[in-house]
């Protein structure tokens, strides 16, 4: 008997959980607008007062940040997601757009309304891999989201200059596993990763192949493309142009370049041109051509990886606000500094490696997220839904 009324409560408990939203039980604050009353929030949110006011013990008025009940309904709208590590990323697009209503979720905001003629969550994941792919996966799971772009500034490589912009051609983690290459008899270099079975794919519990090399869908790319063709980037700053020793230019921006991410910030020479040669390794795994250009980040891959197992369509847009190096391409810190780190900014100064961060004007680099992400986003709200690009790879087969 006694078992059979543990079923009994076992079902029952199931049976609730099933009927209550995805974010049950996940604190959800909503940050009351100027007029707000009890009765409003609770209507926007499909809650009674009660519960509502339930759920604030203590707070007499309907302001500041206001806790809802678990049974609330978030807004479902079809919408373009732009996620970045902080909120300085976004701020230029919050700031001119109609925002309806601002979430705190699990400590991240996102900020809900229309921007370039589409419907927008606009959200601050936190930096490095772990925030990213908890941000995307808090944003991907309590928004109606048709395709998701993780955004910001970056470090670049290859052929890239500083203010240019990269929409991302594939995305690849750069220190994931234990990276080592060789060369083999025959003059072919071997690279592989020792948690990859010398480089043979691993297949994850739910059967999805763990890939170093993430592709964002072919037709969402070329929309992307023909959004911004003929876009004019404003000229980078005299300042900045005099500290790299150039005449002041026009930025451009690329569809081919890659992003990799990884944990660690690039400071030297070393690093950029071991990662440039990872890249171009993974690359000719698929029969692909080395990346031209790349920028280099601590988010991109976890955050595109969280909307791969979503089954949602993502993009990449990266601002270059350095050279993820020093200024000098002939002067990078000695390894052996690495071990004696509390020595590095005596050596920067001697050798004329001043920061790059004192000389910019960062206001420059947030607003060219905002002028290439306009025609994305007015692009992308535009399409039809049953014209929406679907999701790449396997995350697509598995949904």
């Amino acid at each position: 008997m006694r078992r059979a009324a543990g079923g009994l409560l076992l079902a029952l408990l199931l049976g609730l959980s099933a009927a209550l939203p995805a974010w049950a039980g996940v604190p959800i604050a909503y940050r009351a607008a100027d007029g707000d009353s009890w009765a409003r929030i609770a209507l926007r949110h499909g809650v009674s007062v009660a519960a509502l006011r339930a759920a604030n013990p203590g707070l007499d008025a309907a302001r500041g940040w206001v806790r809802l009940p678990d049974a609330a309904r978030l807004p479902d709208a079809p919408s373009i997601a732009l996620l970045a590590s902080a909120y300085q990323e976004i701020s230029a697009i919050v700031e001119d757009a109609q925002i309806d209503a601002v979430y705190r979720i699990v400590g991240r905001e996102f900020h809900v309304g229309r921007w370039a003629g589409a419907n927008i969550v606009a959200g601050v994941a936190g930096g490095n891999m772990d925030n990213a792919a908890i941000g995307a996966t808090v944003l991907l799971q309590h928004f109606n989201v048709r395709a998701l772009g993780f955004v910001g500034i970056a470090g670049g490589g290859g052929a890239t200059r500083v203010g240019d912009v990269i929409v991302a051609a594939a995305a690849v983690q750069h220190d994931q596993g234990n990276w080592y290459d060789f060369a083999l008899d025959g003059g072919q270099t071997f690279a592989g990763l020792s948690w990859q079975m010398r480089g043979q794919p691993l297949l994850s519990d739910a059967g999805r192949v763990a890939r170093l090399v993430l592709q964002p869908d072919p037709a969402l790319l070329a929309r992307i493309g023909r959004s911004v063709a003929g876009l004019e980037l404003p000229p980078i700053g005299d300042e900045v142009a005099a500290f790299h020793g150039v005449a002041p230019y026009r930025p451009a921006l690329w569809l081919d370049g890659w992003s990799a991410s990884g944990s660690q910030f690039i400071t030297s020479h070393h690093a950029r041109s071991t990662i440039e040669r990872r890249m171009a390794l993974a690359a000719q795994r698929l029969d692909l051509p080395p990346p031209p250009r790349f920028v280099v980040d601590q988010e991109d891959f976890a955050a595109v990886l969280a909307s791969e197992e979503h089954g949602v369509p993502w993009f990449i847009v990266r601002v270059v606000v350095d050279l993820a190096a020093q200024k000098s391409a002939a002067a990078g810190i000695p390894l052996a500094l690495y071990d004696r780190p509390e020595e590095i900014p005596a050596w920067l100064a001697a050798n004329g490696q001043q920061s790059h961060a004192k000389h910019f004007d960062w206001s420059y680099f947030y607003r060219l997220i905002a002028l290439t992400l306009r025609p994305v986003v007015h692009e992308l709200g535009a399409a039809a839904d049953d014209d929406a690009p679907r999701a790449s790879g396997a995350a697509a087969a598995a949904r």
